[in-house]
């Protein structure tokens, strides 16, 4: 008897819900995350993602992970398009190469100010040892 309706004898094959896995891959979810919430083990999960024609869970999450990235894309631009100041700065230096006014020059970290007065500071020191 290799068991009660299943002919080919072993545990009941568990499905899950690909649609749910693939909302789980846009928004960047592990393995691990995935098999909890969909209450299932990572070998399900394999499984599932190679019988949908994929080589691995992270080729499945490549491929679906982008959508979730243009979705996070388009909510950020709408923030900043919206007024959120902090969203327009942040994809400013982002996406237009734009940065925060800085004192600190190429002279590693040394203020054009700061290094006058130690120019001044070292010629004062070599008239007073001279």
């Amino acid at each position: 008897d290799m068991g009660i309706g299943d002919p080919a004898g072993g545990r009941p094959r568990i499905e899950i819900d690909m649609a749910l896995l693939e909302e789980l891959a846009k928004i960047q979810c592990t393995e691990v995350e995935c098999a909890a919430v969909l209450r299932v083990s990572i070998d399900t999960i394999e499984r599932a993602v190679k019988e949908a024609g994929f080589s691995s869970f992270p080729e499945f999450i490549k491929a679906h992970s982008s959508d979730g990235k243009t979705s996070l894309r388009r909510a950020q631009m709408k923030l900043a398009l919206d007024g959120n100041a902090t969203m327009l700065i942040w994809m400013g230096k982002q996406h237009l190469g734009q940065r925060d006014k800085s004192d600190v020059d190429n002279n590693h970290g040394v203020t054009d100010q700061f290094a006058e007065l130690l120019a001044h500071v070292a010629a004062g020191s070599k008239r007073i040892g001279s």
